[in-house]
């Protein structure tokens, strides 16, 4: 126990000023042309794309089909929502009059990542396919303008062009697949919340001492 004690006392000792800061002094313009994909976020980065391979792929099967697409549709989201993160970190660096775009711009990944759980199945990918390109889309401007290393592009490039196919494999081989469009019949029919609100198809709820017919339900004798 002693010994515990004195290894956390001598982490007094370290020079926790200088932890983190680079030895180097490479100015953040130079640092902005380097083009060559450091291996953690590579490895990281293309990790994450695997419950998209793994959607795609179990959307091929019949057996697996309900719970892949369900699956990636919901890892998609999460996704939005962590690009969406990024971008706000890089929004509270920024001045002027593009502070507020970048800032609108951050949180709307993460608006269309809820707005597609919230959909029936085959309707949320459409919204997630566009949701990723329109995040490419909007990097492709912005970073330039950001002094964003080019690595960082590149990877993204990369890994949002995987990520759509992936979900446009997985939406093509469901499509037609009776169970979910059994699913989008039964949402059409029976709409969430949201639908009722997008549809104006409110239906209001059933009294549970009620007949089918509205009837009051007989109560029981004593």
């Amino acid at each position: 126990m002693s010994s515990l004690f004195g290894r956390l006392r001598s982490l007094r000792s370290l020079p926790w000023k200088r932890i983190g800061r680079s030895s180097s002094s490479t100015p953040v313009a130079e640092a902005a042309s380097d083009t060559k994909i450091p291996t953690a976020p590579a490895l990281l980065g293309f990790a994450g794309l695997i419950p998209f391979a793994a959607g795609a792929f179990g959307s091929y099967h019949d057996r697996y089909r309900y719970v892949a697409v369900d699956m990636e549709r919901a890892y998609g989201a999460v996704i939005l929502t962590f690009l969406g993160a990024v971008h706000w970190g890089l929004a509270i660096r920024v001045k002027g009059k593009m502070a507020l775009p970048m800032y609108l711009f951050s949180v709307a990944p993460s608006m269309l990542g809820w707005l597609s759980t919230q959909l029936p199945i085959l309707s949320a990918y459409p919204v997630l396919v566009v949701a990723f390109s329109a995040v490419h889309f909007m990097e492709a401007r912005i970073f330039p303008r950001l002094q964003i290393p080019r690595w960082y592009s590149k990877l993204r490039l990369r890994l949002n062009v995987l990520a759509v196919i992936a979900l446009m494999v997985t939406f093509s081989f469901s499509k037609n697949d009776p169970k979910l469009l059994e699913e989008l019949k039964s949402e059409k029919d029976n709409p969430t919340t949201l639908m009722q609100l997008l549809t104006g198809n409110r239906k209001e709820p059933r009294d549970p001492n009620s007949t089918p017919e509205g009837t009051p339900a007989p109560q029981p004798s004593d």
